[in-house]
């Protein structure tokens, strides 16, 4: 039908006179014109329809962007240590490393009957290991007594340490039959505890 419609047109336009021709040429360029404008201008409106709705990305609210950091849990302090209490002046205690080796009962001074021996026979047996003897007097009346240690035999009883005090150390032995004499500065009878260190 267009097609038909073409042939006619430029039919009529070959045989009409030159006025109508020109007057029919500025109809066409106008329409042509016109066309082209409404055409440009509907793809505008639709370009622009299209960049209305294009999904921009959600910005989250600005107290949401920004949080205050979680506040950091109390460090407990570190556990204070017992204070260590030293024993007072004069009372010498053994370390927990020293083992007793002998405990003995001692008069204030010689026995009944006796002129110098001051205790009933004890034994030492020092085990492999230990350095020395320290000697502790327990008696608050005889911290300051002096004594010695002899050994109890038929004729003659030698001294094996003299002079000793609380506190003191001497060389270890293992022996049998020995006893404590020549006490003096005590007031009261005592103990002596014999410690292995």
């Amino acid at each position: 039908m267009i097609l038909l419609l073409a042939v006619l047109a430029l039919t009529f336009f070959k045989s009409a006179p030159v006025k109508i021709k020109f007057v029919i040429f500025v109809i066409l360029f106008v329409g042509v014109a016109g066309f082209a404008a409404t055409v440009m201008h509907q793809t505008q409106v639709v370009t622009d329809r299209e960049a209305a709705h294009v999904d921009t990305p959600s910005v989250p609210p600005l107290g949401k962007l920004q949080q205050a950091p979680a506040p950091l849990a109390p460090v407990a302090p570190p556990p204070t240590q017992p204070a260590i209490s030293n024993p007072p002046a004069g009372r010498l205690q053994p370390k927990l490393t020293e083992t007793i080796l002998a405990s003995i009962s001692v008069h204030n001074g010689p026995l009944r009957g006796q002129d110098w021996r001051a205790s009933e026979n004890f034994s030492i047996s020092t085990p492999p290991g230990i350095g020395r003897l320290k000697w502790i007097i327990v008696g608050a009346g005889s911290q300051a007594a002096t004594f010695s240690v002899a050994k109890d035999q038929r004729f003659t009883d030698p001294k094996i340490f003299e002079n000793v005090h609380s506190g003191h150390t001497t060389a270890p032995v293992s022996e049998v039959s020995l006893y404590v004499g020549g006490v003096s500065g005590a007031s009261e009878d005592f103990t002596i505890k014999v410690y292995g260190e």
